[in-house]
């Protein structure tokens, strides 16, 4: 489109289509330009997935601003990966992992062969890389498990054996 009193563009992100942050800011070849322009920007901050919306305030030289969008961009489903240790278990396990979100409770549950709960606890889970020990009631019987770890609207599973 041509551009009249024009600064740039913000580009702004949201994940829920409702509260947008600015992503970045793409400046205006020229303040007024009576032929179309052709611009881009290159999302690169990492971990996203799912839908996510995006849209551009053009702020001009007089201090209006105008948006346009949203549009939505579908970055499928990418989780995280969840590393589980030791398998066969003891006393305690531990989780690696990274969350790409925000810090966040994470609810980690464990269930037996039958598929009963046998641990339920919620954790406080930081953004970016950490590691989870989860202490274990020594008395849990020897066998198969699987361990349901639950943040950022997805659950992760894994199959455990207790020794």
């Amino acid at each position: 489109a041509t551009e009249q009193n024009s600064v740039g563009y913000e580009v702004q992100v949201s994940a829920d289509g409702r509260t947008f942050r600015v992503l970045g800011f793409v400046r205006s070849e020229t303040a007024d330009a009576s032929t179309p322009r052709t611009y881009q920007f290159r999302d690169t901050e990492p971990g996203k997935a799912g839908l996510h919306y995006y849209r551009l305030r053009q702020l001009d030289t007089d201090g209006k601003a105008s948006f346009y969008g949203p549009r939505t961009v579908d970055f499928g489903r990418q989780p995280p990966a969840v590393q589980v240790y030791p398998n066969p278990f003891g006393q305690q396990l531990t989780l690696r992992l990274t969350n790409p979100g925000t810090a966040q409770p994470a609810h980690i549950r464990l269930f037996d062969a039958a598929g009963q709960a046998v641990l339920s606890r919620w954790v406080p889970l930081p953004a970016g890389a950490t590691r989870l020990v989860v202490p274990l009631d020594d008395q849990l019987p020897a066998g198969l498990y699987l361990l349901a770890l639950s943040y950022n609207k997805h659950t992760e599973y894994v199959r455990l054996m207790r020794e």
